[in-house]
């Protein structure tokens, strides 16, 4: 009897350890992985910063090389971001005038974002005012009172983001997928909606639809 409670006890100690050792090899994994992705943002940051400072990115001309460079680290840079990070990078693109539409310059952005992954990004109470979010993967981003008037969302992928009390007035949101999308008291007050996919949607307390939208 005493043997079998000894191999007992021997045998949950050695579970109980085990279980140990996986939480902090999961909480060492989780902290390298913090790590990687501020590393990963901060050298975005300091990139851009020297394209802006040192090689003229602000004031460049579309087919300007600049422009490329700028546009491939920024694609790069958000495949390897979390949700949070990624809502980081196109809030400092915006308030750096870097992604300005056509409806309030009258040229193209400087860094197009089309086909970027922004999935699970999280614009909580952004201000993305004319920002041009047209051709992107949104699914599943946070953009709860996000403001977005004259922004560009044409044939964007919006799957399941949350769009709660969102100003989306007067944007363009052509042809954009918002199959599942939470829009609850939404303004989209002269919003373009032709062709959007609005199956499922929540439009609950949303403002200035279009009746044939409702």
């Amino acid at each position: 009897i005493l043997i079998g409670v000894t191999f007992a006890w021997s045998a949950t100690q050695t579970r109980s350890d085990n279980r140990r050792e996986d939480r902090r090899i999961s909480a060492d994994r989780a902290a390298a992985e913090q790590v990687r992705q501020n590393t990963t943002l901060n050298d975005y940051f300091r990139q851009m910063s020297e394209l802006m400072l040192n090689k003229n990115l602000l004031s460049s001309k579309p087919g300007d090389a600049v422009r490329s460079v700028a546009r491939t680290v920024t694609l790069t840079t958000l495949r390897r971001l979390d949700g949070s990070r990624k809502g980081e990078v196109v809030r400092f693109l915006q308030e750096a005038r870097l992604i300005e539409g056509l409806k309030v310059r009258a040229r193209v952005p400087v860094v197009l974002l089309e086909g970027a992954d922004l999935s699970f990004a999280d614009f909580t109470d952004a201000n993305l005012r004319g920002a041009d979010l047209s051709y992107l993967n949104l699914s599943y981003a946070n953009l709860t009172g996000a403001f977005l008037p004259l922004a560009g969302l044409a044939y964007s992928n919006l799957t399941g983001a949350n769009l709660t009390r969102a100003f989306l007035a007067n944007a363009d949101c052509t042809k954009a997928n918002l199959t599942d999308a939470n829009l609850t008291e939404a303004n989209l007050a002269d919003a373009q909606l032709e062709g959007a996919n609005l199956t499922d949607a929540n439009l609950t307390g949303a403002t200035g639809l279009p009746k044939k939208s409702r």
